[in-house]
């Protein structure tokens, strides 16, 4: 009998382990006892809340405000990647294969009807870590952004026809009226 017990002594503490990671990642509430002894329920979010100091909150709000400091949208295409594709010679299934589907399909603007333009625009912003210094992010504050087109014009068989690409790099900041680096080149093909 006894072996029977000390098995669900040893057993136990990985059981109250594993009902309490479930009951944190469902935002269960738990029975704890409160300043008196007397049992309450509480979510484990609410007791986080209540038990951690107010400098350890601060700086786990930081945290995730570092983590969310940056944003980007759309398919991002490097110049080099467009010298791997021909003009009359590739096709919308190389480009789809290499680059993944286009933000973007549209009618040409070149008078000819039966072309088709791919494009892929990314944009991407990226928080200076200054802003978020107290008093500080307000002098040294800033912003990197970046954005890129890549363009694709088809035939209407699907033949690669043309090709172009632009890409911009810029920072700012509180004590900055706007730096902008100079603009990459633009490859055109025809």
């Amino acid at each position: 009998m006894s072996d029977w017990i000390d098995k669900i002594k040893e057993a136990w503490p990985a059981h109250i382990e594993a009902v309490k990671t479930k009951a944190i990642l469902n935002n269960t509430p738990l029975i704890v006892a409160d300043s008196k002894g007397q049992p309450k329920k509480i979510t484990p979010v609410e007791l986080l809340m209540e038990r951690m100091s107010t400098n350890k909150l601060a700086a786990l709000l930081l945290c995730a405000g570092l983590l969310c400091s940056c944003a980007s949208s759309g398919v991002k295409v490097d110049q080099s990647a467009m010298t791997e594709f021909t003009a009359g010679k590739s096709t919308c299934a190389d480009v789809q294969a290499r680059l993944g589907p286009p933000n973007v399909i549209r009618p040409s603007n070149s008078g000819d009807d039966s072309k088709t333009v791919w494009i892929y625009s990314y944009g991407a912003a990226q928080a200076h870590p200054e802003n978020f210094i107290p008093v500080v992010g307000v002098f040294a504050g800033g912003y990197d952004t970046e954005a890129t087109a890549a363009a694709f014009r088809f035939t209407s068989n699907c033949v690669l026809d043309g090709t172009r690409y632009a890409s911009m790099n810029m920072g700012s900041g509180a004590n900055m009226e706007g730096v902008a680096q100079a603009r990459k080149d633009t490859r055109d093909t025809e």
